[in-house]
């Protein structure tokens, strides 16, 4: 393959069909995506049985099973999304760095924010289920990305 041949294709895949530039992800998608284990977590509050007191061992009346129930259906799809970004070959490196950053800053925040609230011990159930979605986000986010900014690597270099 010749340079012009790589050039031309990688230029086609940047900017789409037709010369329309495509943006994978926009910033306010970005900062949605970082967002969304705060509106989880809002979701749970809406639930009356979700907002008394965590215990360990978990036990909790049956009514709040709905706002478990409401919360992991939310938190699988915002994964979902979150794994289909990670290792979707139109996202750069550059976005998936920021991603990666973002989810890791809203996984101290929320850890941050849990310990205070057990040291006090006035940790709502409503947190438990967005504090399990943002711990898996940034860890899937992160070994998801590393892998997408290597086969962009290998992509790139292919074709010199």
């Amino acid at each position: 393959m010749s340079d012009t041949t790589h050039s031309e294709d990688h230029d086609h895949k940047k900017h789409g069909f037709f010369g329309v530039v495509y943006q994978h992800k926009s910033g306010i998608a970005m900062i949605l995506s970082w967002l969304a284990p705060f509106a989880i977590m809002l979701i749970g509050y809406a639930f009356a049985e979700l907002r008394g007191p965590a215990t360990w061992p978990w036990r909790m009346p049956v009514g709040a099973w709905a706002g478990v129930a409401a919360q992991l259906m939310c938190l699988v799809a915002w994964i979902l999304y979150e794994i289909w970004y990670s290792t979707n070959r139109a996202t750069s490196i550059l976005q998936l760095q920021i991603d990666v950053t973002g989810d890791i800053f809203v996984l101290v925040t929320f850890v941050f924010g849990t310990g205070a609230a057990v040291n006090a011990g006035t940790l709502a159930s409503c947190v438990i289920v967005p504090l399990i979605g943002a711990t898996i986000d940034a860890l899937q986010s992160s070994i998801l990305a590393i892998n997408n900014a290597a086969g962009e690597t290998q992509r790139v270099g292919a074709g010199r």
